[in-house]
């Protein structure tokens, strides 16, 4: 069973080295000094800002094709579907993602 387990960390091992061109390292190393990462809890901290504004967009993006619009969008015809504000929300998971404004 552990040699299973540690065949499938080495096959994820080298399915991520084939995605690490030296652009995608260029951009780490400055994702790295940007976020000023020095522990785990700070590429946790990073991680967290990353993929929350991440997520944030993709809600957003959501929200302007299940409408048919993008927000602040004037059209000619009327509305029968409108944005309701935004309301603090916190996503479950290994790592908590607060948003300060996902749509509603």
């Amino acid at each position: 069973m552990i040699n299973k387990k540690k065949w499938e960390i080495n096959k994820m091992a080298a399915k991520h080295q084939d995605r690490m061109t030296p652009e995608n390292r260029n951009m780490m190393k400055q994702l790295i000094e940007m976020y000023d990462v020095k522990t785990m809890t700070d590429i946790q901290d990073a991680l967290k800002d990353l993929l929350g504004g991440t997520i944030q967009e993709m809600l957003e993006s959501e929200l302007d094709e299940t409408l048919g619009y993008e927000k602040h969008e004037k059209t000619d015809e009327p509305k029968t579907n409108y944005r309701n504000g935004h309301k603090p929300k916190t996503l479950k998971s290994t790592h908590e993602f607060r948003f300060a404004k996902p749509p509603r």
